[in-house]
């Protein structure tokens, strides 16, 4: 029984614990920490491909904001240039 209890508590923590990973990065993305560190997963099964999706999107955003940033930036010094 309890050979049979532990061989079940590494099993559950081997199958949650790429998903608590990809839920806590989620969640600080999602209240505007773009900082957040890649999920690197060697799982190719469907939390693989979520948490490769997720690094891809996570990084697409960051490069956007990036852009935004320096695009206000050119406007701005062009303004107060017109000024």
């Amino acid at each position: 029984s309890l050979m049979c209890i532990g061989f079940g508590l590494m099993f559950s923590f081997y199958i949650t614990n790429p998903i608590r990973k990809l839920a806590s990065s989620s969640l600080k993305m999602s209240k505007g920490d773009l900082d957040v560190n890649e999920i690197r997963l060697e799982a190719t099964d469907e939390v693989g491909i979520l948490a490769d999706s997720f690094n891809k999107m996570s990084s697409s955003i960051r490069q956007m904001v990036n852009d935004l940033r320096e695009k206000s930036q050119i406007e701005k010094k062009l303004h107060e240039e017109e000024l």
